[in-house]
C-alpha cells in the first residue's frame, strides 16, 4: 500500500542490502569474464561464440559474456570470503557447489539513472546432455525480478524513447544480433513468459512494440497470448516475420553478408515488413469457423478493443472488425458501448484494474496516473506516497 515512514524504512533495508550484494555479483561476472578469455580457442564455449554465433571480441566484450567452469570455481571464494550466504542468495552457488556449471554467460545488466549494474546472469549449456536445461537463468532475488527485467533494456532505453517503439524477440542472443545490426531498440523478456509489470514499465517509455517470434509453434502461441495484453494497455502491435522462417540469431547468420554490407536499419523502420497485430489477431481467431463461431469471436474482441482508452484506436480496430467479420458496425458498436458500460461501473474512482489509491487521498486517479506510471510515486495530502505492493492492481 501506499505508505509513509513504515515503507520508507523497510525500503532502506532492501536498498542497504542490495548494496551490499552488488558487488559481490560484479566480482563474480569478472571472474566468469575472465575465465572466457583464458580459455583455449578450441574449448566448446568459444566454439559457441565466436564460430557459432560469430560475435567479435567487441561484442563479448560489450555484453560482458563470460564463462561458468563450475564445481568449486565460485564456491571456495566465496567461502573464504564468509559470502557463502549471499552467493546462496543470489544463486551463484548451492550448499557444495557453484550452481553454475560449464556454461557460457550471459550478465543480466540493469540501468539505474547513468549508471550500469549486474542483477543478474543467463547461462547457454555447452554439453548435449539434455538432462540439463539449455538455458539458465536467475531466480528472484533482492536485486533481480524477473518480472520486471527486460534483457537488453541497459543498451536499448534510449533508443526506445527516441524512436517511441520496441522490439520484443525470444532469446538473449536475438537481442544482441538485432542490437549490433542496426535494430537498436531491440528487448526480450528472460524466459518465454512476459508479465504485467515488465508490460508497465515498457509503456513509461513508449506506445508500439514489434513483435518478431518464431511465426510458427511456441513463437506464435506467444504473440496470440500477449498481443491482446498490450492492446488493454494502449500499445499499437505490429509483427515482422522473417524470411526464410528464422529468429533473429540465425536471420543474422543466414544473411550474414547483405546483414555486414547494409545492417537491419531498414527492416527496423519500414513499415512495409510489417503486419498489424489486431488484424493478425483477428485473422487467427476467425480461422475456419462458420459465421456464428466469428461473430461470437467477434463479441471478444468488442470487449478488447473497449478496453482501450485511445478513442482513435477503438474507432479504427472496430471499422477493421466489422469488416473482417461481416458483423454490422452498428452491432460492434453496441457491444462497445455495452463493454464501456460495464468497466465503468467496476470501477470507483479511487481504484481502476492497475492502481488502487489510499482512502485519505481525494485526487483523481487520472490526474495522479501520469506521475504514477513515471516515477512509481506521487504526493498528496503533503505527503509523498510511494508504490509499496507489487500488483495489478498496484496500491
Amino acid at each position: 500500500e501506499y505508505d509513509d515512514s513504515e515503507y520508507a524504512k523497510e525500503y532502506q533495508i532492501k536498498q542497504e542490502k542490495r548494496e551490499e550484494l552488488r558487488p559481490l555479483l560484479e566480482s563474480v561476472i569478472r571472474k566468469y569474464e575472465k575465465a572466457f578469455e583464458d580459455l583455449p580457442e578450441d574449448h566448446p564455449a568459444k566454439i559457441e561464440v565466436y564460430q557459432k554465433r560469430k560475435y567479435n571480441p567487441e561484442i563479448v566484450e560489450a555484453y560482458r559474456i563470460g564463462y561458468a567452469p563450475g564445481r568449486k570455481f565460485i564456491y571456495n571464494l566465496c567461502v573464504e570470503n564468509g559470502r557463502k550466504h549471499d552467493a546462496i542468495e543470489l544463486g551463484l552457488i548451492n550448499e557444495n557447489n557453484d550452481k553454475w556449471y560449464d556454461r557460457v554467460i550471459y550478465p543480466l545488466i540493469d540501468r539505474k539513472g547513468t549508471s550500469l549494474a549486474p542483477v543478474g546472469l543467463a547461462g547457454r549449456r555447452l554439453s548435449d546432455d539434455n538432462k540439463y536445461a539449455k538455458w539458465m537463468n536467475s531466480s528472484d532475488s533482492e536485486l533481480y525480478q524477473k518480472d520486471v527485467f527486460w534483457y537488453g533494456m541497459d543498451k536499448a532505453r534510449e533508443e526506445i524513447v527516441k524512436q517511441g517503439e520496441a522490439w520484443l524477440v525470444e532469446g538473449y542472443n536475438d537481442v544482441i544480433a538485432w542490437q549490433t545490426n542496426g535494430i537498436p531498440n531491440t528487448i526480450a523478456s528472460c524466459g518465454t513468459a512476459i508479465a504485467r509489470k515488465q508490460m508497465h514499465a515498457l509503456k513509461k517509455l513508449c506506445s508500439k512494440i514489434v513483435f518478431c517470434f518464431d511465426p510458427d509453434g511456441a513463437g506464435k502461441t506467444a504473440m496470440l497470448k500477449y498481443i491482446p495484453e498490450f492492446i488493454r494497455l494502449g500499445f499499437r502491435v505490429q509483427m515482422v516475420f522473417l524470411s526464410p522462417s528464422l529468429d533473429p540469431d540465425d536471420f543474422v547468420r543466414f544473411w550474414d553478408s547483405s546483414v555486414k554490407k547494409f545492417s537491419l536499419a531498414d527492416l527496423g523502420t519500414n513499415p512495409d515488413y510489417r503486419e498489424d497485430g489486431f488484424k493478425f489477431l483477428m485473422a487467427e481467431s476467425f480461422k475456419g469457423k462458420d459465421e456464428i463461431d466469428i461473430a461470437k469471436e467477434t463479441k471478444t474482441l468488442s470487449l478488447l478493443i473497449a478496453k482501450i482508452e485511445d478513442e482513435a484506436m477503438r474507432s479504427i480496430y472496430a471499422d477493421w472488425l466489422a469488416k473482417e467479420s461481416g458483423v454490422k458496425a452498428t452491432q460492434i458498436k453496441s457491444y462497445l458501448n455495452a463493454s464501456v458500460e460495464k468497466i465503468i461501473k467496476t470501477l470507483t474512482p479511487a481504484e481502476d484494474e492497475f492502481y488502487r489509491l489510499p482512502p485519505s487521498v481525494k485526487s483523481p486517479l487520472d490526474n495522479l496516473r501520469p506521475t504514477i506510471e513515471r516515477y512509481q510515486l506521487f504526493m498528496a495530502n503533503t505527503q509523498i506516497w510511494i508504490q509499496g505492493k507489487n500488483g495489478p492492481p498496484y496500491s
